[in-house]
């Protein structure tokens, strides 16, 4: 049975574009697709497929009128009612059983957006799946994926995107390269990683790196374990001096051509965003790429892949870099999830 994989269209220029690129994913990967449309509703959330609407259109012209698609991908087109649209995503993503949403994004920041809210960041925080993040900037149609890039949070991390990534560099015939990067001082570490705390930072900050280093080398172990010896991974770690680890990431997949970003995010709230920063959001609302996000309440995705890995796996925000595989994986430094995002 195929995967399903949901595209979320509005009512813009962009909408037949952003339809056919999210066909071609679907196709890629050995996914159906079901493109929806989300109208207000005053009731409950309630799902409807365009072939039992009777009152007319369901508002986006490419979804009444599909434009040419694979010829061997099944479609289906929906139109979700609800009261808020991240609300009407998330329930029919679970009701439907979705390995992957798709959402273009606006780009909001800042204090506007705290205020007026984003429909992704809802989406991603509740969402049963990884969310694939389309930014306005970027230019459609996209390019095959031919290389991907997984950052690696130096502080801890869970195995969710590692997994998500190597599943789809699997599935595509990409290359995977694994990111971490560190901040230059033990000034910087400390302003950002340790504010409050007093003692021998100097010596804390060299511990933090060669920790850091520890788990970069146990993620690509795991990564070369999981995805066996036709995968090409990489691995590179970077010094931030004076941009964000946002910025540098996006530099990294500019200088070597990347076509699609994966990482975790917990979703940080409001107030509590906007004063912390989050490398996840600086990544998605900058990227001239594709960005993929496994949210607080996803698995890795799901793809069917013909192998079977017997790979046990903690998904859980706490979970430590243990597999069930002859290789022995577990590091001396717990990969532990920590704040990414």
């Amino acid at each position: 049975m195929k995967g399903r994989m949901m595209v979320a269209l509005e009512d813009n220029t962009r909408a037949q574009e952003v339809f056919k690129a999210s066909a071609e994913l679907a196709h890629s990967l050995d996914f159906s697709l079901c493109a929806v449309h989300v109208r207000p509703w005053t009731g409950p959330v309630r799902l409807q497929s365009l072939e039992d609407i009777p009152f007319g259109p369901s508002g986006v012209e490419c979804l009444d009128t599909p434009p040419q698609l694979p010829q061997d991908l099944p479609l289906e087109r929906m139109v979700i009612n609800a009261s808020e649209v991240s609300k009407g995503l998330v329930e029919t993503a679970a009701q439907l059983q979705v390995e992957l949403i798709v959402l273009e994004t606006h780009g909001r920041e800042g204090l506007n957006r705290m205020l007026e809210g984003s429909i992704a960041e809802r989406v991603l925080r509740d969402a049963p799946c990884p969310t694939l993040l389309l930014r306005r900037g970027i230019v459609l149609p996209l390019e095959p994926i031919q290389h991907i890039l997984l950052p690696i949070p130096a502080d801890g991390g869970d195995e969710r995107a590692l997994v998500t990534a190597v599943r789809l560099a699997q599935a595509l015939n990409a290359k995977l390269t694994l990111l971490m990067v560190l901040v230059h001082s033990a000034a910087s570490y400390s302003a950002t990683y340790e504010p409050h705390r007093s003692g021998d930072i100097p010596q804390e900050y060299q511990n933090w790196r060669l920790e850091g280093n520890q788990r970069l080398e146990a993620a690509c172990e795991y990564a070369r374990a999981m995805g066996g010896p036709a995968l090409p991974v990489e691995s590179k770690v970077l010094d931030t001096f004076d941009q964000s680890i946002a910025t540098k990431i996006l530099r990294f997949a500019q200088e070597q051509p990347t076509n699609l970003i994966v990482m975790n995010t917990t979703c940080k709230r409001s107030l509590e965003r906007m004063m912390l920063g989050s490398v996840a959001e600086g990544v998605f609302h900058h990227a001239h790429i594709p960005v993929l996000l496994v949210g607080p309440h996803s698995g890795p995705l799901e793809l069917n892949l013909g192998v079977n890995l017997e790979v046990n796996l903690e998904v859980n925000l706490e979970a430590n870099l243990g597999v069930n595989l002859e290789v022995n994986l577990e590091p001396q430094v717990q990969w532990v999830a920590k704040d990414q995002s």
